[in-house]
């Protein structure tokens, strides 16, 4: 009981004597500090075998959704956080908690991998931008580095113009090296209603990178990913919707813009000159898809956010992840106990 540790160990010498007053068992330990009678009693919940409202059990939550159900639109990332950590989704969504993210430091870096994609998708819509064949893509990059904030010194700025270039050049190449198709769309929000239960309606939305018509009046979904690190989705991984994109994204399109789902390929393009993979297609998507996403939305129906039991994984980045150090993977997988659907989603026995 770290509590207890801390007063037999004051760390300064004025707080002996207020430390002697509250000596004694855990009982009048308590009674003075409500708050830590409160949390003993989450410590205790979560060490226990039922899955609590501690855990994430929140049943009334499917008549507070059904009330926002109309309005309320989530993304594909939203649902992908929701399959892999049902707890950080309440938190974001549910109750509009956001942690606090780590930033480095300003004088070492100038933009987070974030701006810098964001800096890509610009000069990659304009470099496909039907109406402009003759695209200066250096003042196109220029132009968005304008929109953010200004470097805190000239070295970083050219440093990440030259990171800049290098990613602009590559995409280049990949895109010379593709057989020709026609641009139909490009950075193009979308939103759409799935239907994903009886009576249940989910506000879909999203950003396209770009549609193209290849042959025979197919149609493909291109995804710019700038990450050195990206992977492409494992079967594993679209089975328990924690890689759902290369199948929403079509389903997105079809039901935004009327076209026959049966028509729209998927393909992941990694522009970043370093990542040992610069493009995957998909066939669309199969019926799999709709039974991974009902599974992902259950808690939204059950109330069940129980937090991920894959903690080293999951959590290595989360902003929320201070809030969770209580948490021990072994104490979620006892939650699972009691949760089938998302025994299943996650294939467990």
């Amino acid at each position: 009981w770290r509590f207890r540790q801390e007063l037999d160990q004051p760390v300064q010498t004025w707080l002996d004597e207020e430390a002697e007053r509250f000596r004694g068992n855990l009982t009048q330990d308590l009674d003075q500090f409500p708050g830590l009678r409160q949390g003993s009693r989450a410590a205790e919940a979560r060490a226990s075998q039922g899955f609590t409202s501690y855990d994430g059990n929140v049943p009334e939550f499917d008549r507070l959704w059904k009330t926002l159900e109309g309005s309320r639109s989530l993304s594909c990332s939203s649902l992908e956080w929701l399959a892999r950590c049902p707890y950080r989704f309440f938190l974001e969504v549910g109750l509009r908690l956001y942690g606090e993210v780590l930033t480095p430091d300003p004088e070492e870096q100038w933009l987070n991998p974030a701006e810098l994609g964001h800096v890509l998708h610009h000069v990659f819509a304009a470099w496909a931008d039907p109406k402009a064949p003759q695209v200066d893509l250096e003042r196109e990059m220029q132009a968005a580095l304008a929109q953010q904030i200004p470097a805190p010194r000239p070295a970083l700025r050219r440093q990440v113009e030259a990171e800049l270039r290098e990613h602009i050049r590559h995409f280049s190449a990949l895109e010379g090296s593709r057989p020709p198709a026609r641009l139909l769309a490009v950075e193009h929000p979308l939103r759409a209603h799935v239907q994903w239960a009886p009576g249940r309606v989910l506000i879909l939305s999203g950003i396209l990178d770009r549609l193209e018509e290849v042959t025979d009046g197919a149609l493909r979904v291109v995804d710019h990913k700038t990450g050195r690190c990206f992977q492409p989705p494992a079967a594993k991984d679209y089975r328990c919707g924690t890689q759902l994109q290369h199948g929403l994204y079509p389903l997105l399109i079809s039901l935004a813009m009327a076209i026959p789902l049966s028509s729209l390929s998927f393909a992941y393009q990694c522009t970043h000159p370093a990542a040992t993979l610069s493009w995957q297609e998909y066939p669309p998507p199969d019926s799999e898809l709709m039974n991974a996403l009902r599974q992902v939305l259950e808690p939204l129906r059950s109330g069940a956010f129980v937090h991920t039991h894959r903690g080293e994984e999951d959590c290595r980045f989360c902003p929320h992840r201070q809030a969770c150090t209580s948490r021990t993977d072994e104490q979620v997988e006892v939650k699972l106990e009691a949760l089938p659907v998302r025994r299943q989603l996650l294939g467990l026995p």
